[in-house]
């Protein structure tokens, strides 16, 4: 019998170990795979129940229980039974049927996506997809689910469906106590207590679907929640699972329990212990019973016993005929049965072993070795042996020459690049062909003599030796001949030196012979010294040639010849003419070119004014420039002309005189109608006069570079160029004017005459009296050193007046009052009629 567990549900098949998926021995058996036919079920939008064949490979591996599971809750593997169901063949190939249903009423709408899982021990869990189309999602809602007897509840219809589903035709309610309803949203009423399960149909144009919520209602005392859990789900034969209740009662107590654990034996202990003594797929149910009620718990294939299988020990070997003193792994590949292997026990054959589930190994030498594997469990234990053929390999023997036509006496490297084959090379030996050899790995060599030589290297190895050969040809090695010259741009009559630069061969140069390409020089045009010096007489180019030889027999002559190397060149002749160019202006200097070409043309200039001062200005390539020196003095002008090939100068003397400036100054006073002239005509000490500087420049151009220093006479100076200043006394006074520019100081004296005004004040008897009062004023000026006081002008803060010196005054106003005096005087320098004030302010002071 084979029996399932659905959804996280898995389908345990005990499919008769000895028949259904069992056989005769195969010879080079692989192992177990399962084949699932098809790959993938499509329930589409009607389908319930589908079939999922399963097959096995033509294989000898012992067989475990198969289990089938799913990844969604929707997809449920279903039961068979018997051959009579037509879901079990027999034979070694036939197939297993199993039937897979689908459950829409756990599907979400639309298209729901699932898998299938197939499995046994021994063998790769196998998959597959499944898919189905949920139209139609019935699920309602209630109001209260622990209603009293005869307390209404609300029913609600939750249900969605899609446009695929069409319209709703009916709606059908079964409350579980014997009525029904059609409406949309019912409301019914529980006339006994009791635990009552609802359902709910809604059928549409194109289809029709059913929620059933068992035990949803629950009407006055409630029954026991019944639950409870297995110290373990999978197990092997013989192995104890300890069960415990998790069941609550909310109002009655727990009187007692049942337990059925599904191989025909039961339980009433809160938490009993049970032994399964046969393999299979078993269903546990557990009832609880309270005082007035009871509720039973069943959970379907909830306990997997899977028979007890020992080990099958195999393994591998890479590669899988090694080379002696490589390495060679070796992997387990062994059916672990119905436990996971513990232990792994290698024997090489060869002295060593190892406990390593996946060693590799190093045999020392070649043949065969008879491997052994011994691998425990804890349901069991297996050994299987093989013969495992080690091989031998000769090294190759292969090397590289730096240069295989060599020059006599010249450094040969020679590099090794044999292979090893089974055992490393450990000795090379070298036979050069010259009747010289070496041991080393990687040598080098020089022959003494020129000729053909046969290299030779042999590589050995403990497994054997191996020879290769390459041709070497040796020959003299010529000079090869170089030189220079101190400049390839002789000027015309120059002497130019030739350096020989020549490299020997296999002996050193003894002999030179240069030809310097001008014949009209006669015997000179050839030389037989190693370094020698040539004159061209005239500008052209000239070709070179020099030809060394060394004292050995052959191969022994080298020449070199460069075309055109010589360049020789009529220099020009720099020349040039200056002159100011204003009379008044002997700084700014008009430089005029004169210079004669030679036999290259002139084609740039440099202009070195050595005017430091100037700076980015102290030079020029202008052909004709105009430059303005900074200060006066005899400078060195330089002019290099320049042509393709060289460059020429010439340098001259000139002289530069600068023109100092002109200095004045007047002054005047700072009035709304200011007086000039005033320093033969006099000033006042009340006076603020303004000194205006009167420059005209010279050669000195930049007059913002110019410095002022101001003497007023009287102890006081300014560095500003037009300042102001006041004199605190009369008297006279000589003001000085200095200048300096960057190569003159200028200055220039005036005298300046100074007067005093009067100072007026005054006094009042009383200051403080009553209205109507008369107070006294009195003129308190002093005129002692200024010009004598033509007049006074009294102001007395209520709007009266006086041109009394001594006046009186009534006041009939309260309060202070300011008052004012106000003195005119004629100024004597001038002839001008002036004026000086004092006022003071709250001097009087009238009460009531």
């Amino acid at each position: 019998m084979c029996a399932i567990r659905g959804n996280v549900t898995r389908l345990l098949l005990m499919v008769c170990l000895t028949a259904i998926l069992a056989g005769c021995p195969l010879k080079g058996d692989n192992g177990l795979t399962l084949l699932l036919t098809p790959e993938t079920l499509d329930f589409g939008a009607d389908e319930e129940t589908l079939t999922l064949q399963v097959h096995r490979n033509l294989t000898n591996a012992p067989v475990e229980p198969v289990v089938v599971s799913s990844s969604e809750s929707w997809i449920v593997p279903e039961v068979c039974t018997s051959d009579s169901d037509n879901c079990l063949g027999t034979g070694i190939v036939d197939r297993v049927l199993i039937p897979i249903r689908v459950d829409r009423t756990k599907m979400l709408l639309g298209t729901n996506r699932g898998e299938v899982f197939v499995e046994t021990g021994g063998a790769a869990l196998q998959k597959l997809v499944v898919f189905a189309e949920d139209m139609l999602f019935v699920d309602f809602r209630v109001s209260n689910r622990l209603p009293a007897v005869g307390q209404a509840v609300s029913f609600e219809d939750a249900s969605e469906k899609t446009d695929s589903a069409g319209d709703t035709v009916s709606r059908l309610w079964d409350f579980g106590d014997g009525t029904t309803s059609s409406a949309t949203d019912p409301v019914h009423v529980y006339s006994a207590p009791g635990l009552y399960s609802v359902s709910f149909t809604v059928t549409t144009a194109n289809s029709a679907e059913t929620a059933r919520k068992a035990a949803w209602i629950t009407v006055g005392s409630p029954a026991a929640t019944v639950d409870f859990e297995a110290s373990s789900t999978s197990v092997s034969e013989g192995d104890s699972v300890v069960f415990t209740d998790l069941s609550v009662s909310s109002t009655e107590p727990i009187t007692g329990r049942l337990w059925d654990f599904g191989d025909g034996r039961t339980s009433t202990n809160a938490r009993p212990e049970h032994q399964y003594t046969q393999a299979g797929a078993f269903t546990v149910s557990l009832t609880v019973m309270t005082t007035n009620s009871s509720n039973t718990e069943t959970k379907s294939n909830y306990i997997i016993v899977q028979r007890k299988v020992a080990p099958a020990a195999r393994f591998s070997v890479n590669p899988s005929s090694p080379v002696a003193l490589t390495t060679a792994t070796f992997g387990d590949t062994s059916d672990a049965g119905s436990a996971p292997i513990l232990e792994w026990f290698w024997d090489f054959s060869d002295g060593t072993t190892s406990r390593e589930e996946n060693p590799t190994h190093v045999f020392e030498a070649g043949g065969d070795y008879n491997v052994s594997l011994s691998v425990v469990s804890a349901h069991g234990s297996d050994t299987v042996t093989e013969v495992v053929a080690v091989q031998v390999v000769v090294p190759t023997a292969a090397f590289a020459i730096s240069d295989a036509t060599p020059f006599v006496l010249e450094n040969v490297s020679f590099t090794n690049s044999s292979t090893d084959g089974s055992a490393p090379v450990t000795q090379h030996i070298w036979e050069f062909g010259d009747g010289a050899s070496s041991v080393e790995e990687n040598p080098t060599h020089a022959y003494n003599s020129a000729g053909d030589f046969e290299v030779r290297l042999t590589v050995v190895s403990a497994h054997g030796s191996n020879t290769a050969s390459s041709p070497v040809t040796v020959s003299f090695m010529p000079p090869t001949a170089a030189f220079s010259a101190a400049t390839q741009s002789p000027n015309v009559g120059d002497a130019v030196q030739f350096t020989d630069e020549s490299t020997p061969g296999t002996a050193a140069v003894n002999s030179w012979l240069w030809d310097f390409g001008d014949p009209d020089s006669g015997a000179a045009n050839a030389s037989a010294s190693q370094n020698p010096t040539h004159t061209y007489s005239a500008s052209g180019f000239y070709t070179v040639t020099l030809t060394v030889r060394t004292p050995v027999s052959s191969n022994n002559t080298d020449t070199l010849v460069r075309t055109d190397y010589i360049n020789a060149v009529q220099a020009p002749t720099p020349a040039f003419t200056s002159e100011a160019t204003n009379p008044d202006e002997p700084d700014n200097v008009q430089f005029t070119d004169a210079s004669v070409e030679g036999s290259e043309a002139i084609i740039g200039y440099l202009w070195d004014f050595n005017d430091i001062d100037s700076g980015a200005n102290n030079s020029s390539t202008a052909q004709n420039p105009t430059h303005r020196f900074s200060t006066a003095g005899t400078f060195t002008v330089t002019l290099t002309v320049q042509t393709a090939n060289r460059s020429a100068s010439v340098s001259s003397m000139v002289t530069v005189v600068f023109i100092p400036p002109t200095v004045d100054f007047s002054v005047e006073t700072v009035e709304d109608v200011p007086r000039e002239g005033v320093l033969t005509d006099g000033a006042l000490t009340t006076d603020t006069l303004q000194f205006n500087s009167l420059v005209t420049l010279g050669t000195e151009m930049d007059a913002g570079a110019f410095t002022y220093a101001w003497d007023f006479g009287d102890g006081n100076t300014s560095d500003l160029e037009e300042p102001t200043h006041s004199y605190d006394n009369g008297g006279t006074y000589t003001v000085t004017y200095t200048v300096t520019t960057s190569t003159d100081v200028v200055a220039v004296s005036q005298v300046i005459e100074v007067d005093e005004p009067p100072v007026p004040d005054f006094g009042a008897l009383p200051q403080e009296a009553p209205t109507n009062a008369s107070i006294q004023f009195f003129d308190q000026s002093d005129a002692t050193n200024s010009e004598p006081i033509l007049g006074w002008f009294w102001t007395f803060g209520d709007g009266e007046i006086s041109v009394e010196q001594d006046p009186a005054h009534v006041y009939t106003v309260v309060g202070d009052h300011t008052v004012t005096l106000t003195l005119t005087f004629e100024h004597a320098a001038t002839g001008v009629s002036m004026s000086v004030t004092e006022t003071k302010a709250g001097f009087i002071r009238i009460n009531p």
